[in-house]
This record gives C-alpha cells, sequence and structure tokens, in this order.
C-alpha cells in the first residue's frame, strides 16, 4: 500500500521541513487556534498542571527495574514511567492553552529526567525478547538495539516538547534541544538504521501485531522534527514498509483479532501513523480511499455493544477507553458517516477529557477538538447497527432492541493475537446488564506472556463459556480451530453456528460437537444455545457458563440479572462456584464486584452422545 510512497526521490520533493507548523498539531505560536480551546478542557488541563508543578516527579529506580525478573511484577515500575509521561503531556497542553510561562521550567524538569532515564524500553520488553527468557534483570544502557512500544512513545512526547517549546528551550540554552535530539538519535534512529531484526516488525517468522502502527506511529514525528536529509528518507521508507507488513495481515473485513481494546493501539495506531504522514507530506501520502483503510476503522463500530460496553475477546476489556475524538475524526478521514456518527456517539465529556493513557499526541488533538466533539456529540442522531458479522474474523454481534437481548459470538482459532482459547465463545446481556460473559484479562505479568500463559484462569475455555471433556479443555495452536462456520441474519433474528472439534486435542476424543446459536428478536424473544457432543466412547462431560453475578438456582433455570437461562429439568448436576477477583484491572472492569461466578452443569448420566440446550428469556 505504501510501496507506491517509498521512491527517494519523491519523498525528498513531498516530505516538508520541521520548522513548519504541521495540521495534525498547531504550532504554540498560532494563538487563534489555542486561544479558542474549550475552557472546559483549559481549565482541567491547567488544574492538572498546577497539581503537576507542586509534587516530585515520579522516581524511577534500578530495583524496581529488577522486579519484573524477581516475581514478575510489571506495574510497580510502569505506573511511574508512564505518569511521567502522562504528566508532561498534560504540562505541554497547559502551558499552550495559557501560554503565560509558568510551566516552562516543569516541562524541562521532565524532559531532562526522561532523557536521563537508564532505558526507555520498559523491564517487560527488555532482552528477552530476542530469546524467549530472562537473560538479565537490567537492561543495556549504552548501545541500545530495540525499540519497544514505550521507547517508542517516550519519543513521540519529547519530540511533541520540542516542536512546541523549541524555542522557548533556546532562549534558556542551547543544549536543551540538542540534548534530546541525542538521545532520540541514539536510543530511536540507531537501532532502526542499523538493521537491527527487532521481532516485532516480523523478522524471523515473528508475528505482526499492534506493535508495528503503535510503535512507527511514535516514532514518524520524532523523525519529522529531528532528522534530516537522507536519515530522515530511510527512516520514513523503514516506516512505511514496516507499516505494509502490519496491513498485509488484514483480511478485507478489516477485523482485529485482538480486540477492541487493542484495536485501540492496532488500528487506531494505524490511523494515527497515516494522520502524521499526511500532514508531513502536505497530503501527498495518501491511503485513505482504500477500502481496507475504511475497514479497519469500522471494526470499532461492529465491535460495540451498547453505551460504553464492547465485546472483549481476547485480552480485552468490557469498556476499554478509547478516544471519541479519534474515531470522529477516522470517519470523517474515510468518508464513512456512520463511523463519524459513532464517535460523536462514544463522547462524553467526563469521560474523554483526558482518554489516551500512551497517546501524546491523540491526547492533543483531543483537547484542541473538544468544542467540535461536544458540538458534534449534541447533533449526533445516529442508530446502533443491529446485526454484525466479520467473516473473516468468524466474530458477530446481534442486538435485539425490542427484547432487550446482546449477545456476540465466535469462531476464530486459538493462537490468534492476545489469545484466549475460546473457540466458540459467546456472552450474553439484557437490559444492559451482564449475563453470561468473557471474564477478560487480569493486569499484566511475567506470566502472562510466557509458556505458563495458559494455567491463567482467564485464558483458559472452561471459563469461555465452553465445556470440558473428558478433564480437556482447548489447546493453545492455530490448528485448534473452528470448522464450518455460519452466520446467517433476518429481520427477525440472528442464526449462527460452527463445529468446534478442532479445537479440542485428540485425548478429548471428540468426534464432532456443533454448537448452534439461535437469537430470535421481539416481545417474546430468547437466546438458544445447543451443543452436540459425539465422543468416540462415553466419557465425563462438563458444559460451563462464567456469569457476572451470583445466581438464583432452580431445578431448571438460573436467574440471573432478571434474565432467565431455562435448561432441562433433572439432567444436570448444577454447581454454581465463585471466583474471588483479587487483581484490580479485572475488579474494575467488572464495576467494583469482588467475584464473578461459573455454573458447571455435569450430565447426570455418562455417554458418548449428548446434547446441552440452554434458553435465555
Amino acid at each position: 500500500m505504501f510501496e507506491r510512497f517509498c521512491s527517494e526521490y519523491f519523498l525528498k520533493d513531498v516530505l516538508i521541513s520541521n520548522k513548519e507548523s504541521l495540521d495534525i498539531i498547531p504550532k504554540r505560536s498560532q494563538r487563534q487556534i489555542w486561544d479558542n480551546v474549550d475552557s472546559e478542557i483549559k481549565d482541567y488541563y491547567i488544574q492538572k498542571a498546577q497539581k503537576i508543578a507542586k509534587k516530585p516527579i515520579p522516581m524511577l529506580t534500578a530495583s524496581g527495574y529488577m522486579e519484573y525478573a524477581e516475581n514478575g511484577n510489571r506495574t510497580n515500575y510502569e505506573d511511574p514511567y508512564h505518569l511521567r509521561r502522562n504528566e508532561l503531556t498534560s504540562l505541554l497542553i497547559a502551558e499552550c492553552c495559557e501560554n503565560e510561562g509558568r510551566f516552562i521550567k516543569t516541562i524541562l524538569d521532565y524532559v531532562y529526567c526522561i532523557c536521563d532515564e537508564f532505558s526507555w524500553v520498559v523491564p517487560a520488553h527488555n532482552n528477552q525478547m530476542y530469546l524467549g527468557k530472562i537473560v538479565d534483570c537490567l537492561p543495556k544502557s549504552v548501545n541500545f538495539d530495540l525499540v519497544d512500544l514505550f521507547a517508542g512513545e517516550t519519543a513521540s512526547v519529547l519530540s511533541w516538547a520540542v516542536y512546541l517549546f523549541g524555542d522557548e528551550f533556546d532562549k534558556i540554552s542551547p543544549y536543551i534541544n540538542e540534548r534530546v535530539k541525542y538521545e532520540i538519535d541514539r536510543r530511536i534512529f540507531k537501532p532502526f538504521l542499523s538493521g537491527s531484526e527487532m521481532p516485532w516488525m516480523g523478522y524471523k517468522g515473528h508475528v505482526v501485531n499492534n506493535w508495528v502502527p503503535w510503535i512507527i506511529s511514535n516514532c514518524i514525528p520524532a523523525a519529522h522534527i529531528f532528522a534530516d536529509g537522507v536519515t530522515k528518507v530511510t527512516l520514513m521508507q523503514k516506516f512505511m514498509g514496516v507499516l505494509d507488513r502490519f496491513i498485509a495481515e488484514y483480511k478485507p473485513d478489516g477485523g482485529c483479532d485482538e480486540g477492541p481494546g487493542y484495536w485501540n493501539a492496532a488500528g487506531a495506531s494505524l490511523f494515527d501513523a497515516l494522520e502524521i504522514l499526511y500532514s508531513i507530506s502536505n497530503g501527498k501520502i495518501d491511503v485513505y480511499s482504500e477500502p481496507l483503510i475504511k475497514n479497519i476503522g469500522k471494526y470499532i463500530m461492529h465491535a460495540h455493544l451498547f453505551d460504553r460496553i464492547f465485546i472483549n475477546f481476547a485480552d480485552g476489556s468490557p469498556s476499554p477507553v478509547i478516544s471519541a475524538e479519534l474515531i470522529n475524526r477516522y470517519g470523517r478521514r474515510v468518508n464513512s458517516t456512520p463511523l463519524a456518527s459513532f464517535g460523536a456517539r462514544m463522547f462524553v465529556t467526563a469521560s474523554q477529557k483526558d482518554p489516551n493513557r500512551f497517546f501524546c499526541m491523540r491526547t492533543i488533538k483531543n483537547a484542541l477538538n473538544f468544542s467540535k466533539m461536544k458540538k458534534f456529540s449534541e447533533e449526533n442522531t445516529s442508530i446502533e447497527e443491529r446485526q454484525t458479522y466479520l467473516q473473516y474474523l468468524q466474530v458477530g454481534v446481534s442486538r435485539d432492541v425490542v427484547g432487550k437481548i446482546i449477545t456476540a459470538f465466535k469462531g476464530g482459532h486459538n493462537c490468534e493475537s492476545h489469545n484466549h482459547n475460546d473457540v466458540g465463545c459467546f456472552v450474553v446481556y439484557k437490559d444492559k446488564k451482564p449475563v453470561i460473559i468473557d471474564a477478560g484479562v487480569e493486569e499484566y505479568t511475567a506470566k502472562t506472556f510466557s509458556d505458563e500463559r495458559y494455567t491463567i484462569w482467564t485464558m483458559q475455555s472452561a471459563y469461555h463459556n465452553l465445556p470440558t471433556i473428558a478433564g480437556y479443555m482447548q489447546s493453545f495452536g492455530k490448528q485448534y480451530k473452528a470448522e464450518n462456520v455460519s452466520c446467517t441474519f433476518g429481520h427477525t433474528g440472528c442464526e449462527f453456528s460452527l463445529n468446534v472439534e478442532n479445537a479440542y486435542p485428540q485425548e478429548a476424543g471428540v468426534k464432532s460437537f456443533e454448537r448452534d446459536i439461535v437469537h430470535e428478536y421481539g416481545k417474546e424473544g430468547y437466546f438458544e444455545l445447543t451443543d452436540t457432543v459425539s465422543l468416540l466412547k462415553p466419557e465425563s462431560i462438563e458444559f460451563n457458563l462464567t456469569l457476572a453475578d451470583e445466581p438464583e438456582v432452580s431445578d431448571s433455570k438460573l436467574n440471573v440479572n432478571g434474565a432467565e437461562i431455562c435448561f432441562e429439568s433433572g439432567a444436570y448436576s448444577v454447581k454454581i462456584e465463585a471466583i474471588p477477583l483479587e487483581d484490580k484491572k479485572i475488579i474494575a472492569d467488572w464495576q467494583g464486584r469482588k467475584s464473578l461466578y461459573r455454573a458447571v452443569f455435569t450430565p447426570k448420566a455418562v455417554k458418548a452422545d449428548y446434547v446441552f440446550k440452554l434458553r435465555i428469556v
């Protein structure tokens, strides 16, 4: 897609000077724009900056870095690491809005502290990225050969600081901008230019995922602001080549197998990269007319369930923080009125004041367009899609506005990015309350991306509304996949079916396993699941449902959040297990619940053939 833009002569001709103001972010001197930033957002950031200026800069220590190797903890180091960058971004916005100079020295303090860090690569992304194991508890701090997600984000926030305040820095000392350039050159540009085979680029059989656009979208502004001549051209060629590799992995429906939360870092970061490329080339690098680019954007709309709730297959949250401003701008760029309107519908001032923890440019754009988004939100008249099916991703959503049941379901395979073993998983909400759920994912630790990943309960099929057969759950690997997947929509409802036998290991002895889902619309509507399982010999089986709340149990039904889950009376022993929640992320994802629940249905007779049916009304 970008190959036609990679000619050295073309790039030399179209790339604008780093002295020029960019369309994407105005210079601080463009006071007509900054002075007209919404007063609500101005006050928000100025008050935030005042608090930041009164407190010490968060500490980063070698012993904190070592914790990942010692006990697997990521957050004790990463939380203050990210806080530094977030607070610097807030200071930049506050000073641009106020323009009185009172936050300049605090900005400078943050810039120098970040430049002084012994590594911009976080512990979880340290040198084990090459070897698949931790080889040292501390990073290289002289010769850098890896750019990770947050080294890229660091380059971005420092570059925007210089873009906005470089002239002020020069009034203080000529060495400030020079220092930032030096650090970005050795930590970002040299690894790219040296030909380092960073795994996230897709070398040596590594699969590309959100790392590509997330990193590249943050490195492009750094290259524009600090590189020139052949170096700048070479970097842009490299960046666009890797983006092409990422886009090539997408199927025509634009589906993101990493889920809506990671769309924030995948499809949305791709859009960030497209926006900055468009801006630094005066619109000459432009791929917005490509159908795939439009579909990658529309995925986030397709994955929506209701209000701020999305499907959360893979490592996802049911309520991810996503920039409504970015979605709206994406829709307008690709001429998709539904997507632009969806962004407007997602805009709520309280949740959108500071919605982009990892994305500096996005956060600044959000502040600049806050007034516009409030207006768009007030004028929005979009209507929710009723039915969505992404054929290549094998993910569907069915919404019944009359019967108030919303369901999402998936096929796929068990080697998707940020995979959970969940082929055939489904979720059900009624009256906007969770009934049958996908629990999601806990905070990341060393275990999350190790060979122990599938010992974590949130990754296992037994907690994804799938049966355990002869003691076996689904297995990890691309060969463990759905077959004969079919989705049919009509005016009165939806039918989804697939074969799941190949998602289980041979030891489970599954001859065939067909899962059928019927969603009937209307006042008498219902959700119905039928699992037809045939085994090679009589074996025990447990049908599992993960529930948001503890159900009331009777002989033939479970009552959960106003929904009735009906099943065959007398055919099963039903056990309700509490799943205590201790992880703060998953507790927050489920609105402070201290437990989720699992219903385990065990047939009273051991057979070779089973039909498990339930209906939700």
